[in-house]
């Protein structure tokens, strides 16, 4: 065994990350700004008599943008059907920190690119937006 080895073994987070959406198994986007998570505040706004401005701030959603570079076909189908066959309703989503959103797939929020290499294999660029509920 070499001396660097760990005797025992090292659990680092990376051996444990998942991203799962309605329970199923997604691939893991792309390590550099794959997963964005983006504060939405829902506020009301009203013009008073006075002239001025009143805003009424509500609550804060979240608007998670997922990414993946060159998916293959294979992994495309399965994100077109989530997107457009299994879910009609709100979810859950687990990033891989942990954090759990309720979600709902947003409109036009799978957004694809298809490139075609030279032996005519096919992958994708894609980008899912899911909103909080």
């Amino acid at each position: 065994m070499p001396d660097d080895f760990p005797e025992t073994p090292v659990t680092t987070w990376n051996y444990l990350v998942s991203l799962t959406l309605a329970g199923m198994a997604l691939p893991m986007p792309d390590a550099d700004g794959g997963i964005t998570v983006d504060e939405l505040p829902i506020a009301v706004k009203r013009r008073m008599y006075s002239g001025l401005m009143r805003v009424d701030h509500t609550a804060v959603k979240h608007r998670i943008t997922l990414r993946w570079t060159l998916l293959s076909q294979a992994l495309w189908a399965a994100l077109d059907y989530i997107y457009n066959g299994y879910l009609v309703g709100s979810c859950a989503l687990m990033l891989p920190n942990g954090d759990t959103y309720t979600v709902v797939l947003a409109d036009n929020g799978l957004n694809h690119t298809r490139y075609t290499d030279p032996l005519e294999s096919t992958f994708y660029s894609t980008s899912l937006v899911l909103e909080e509920v």
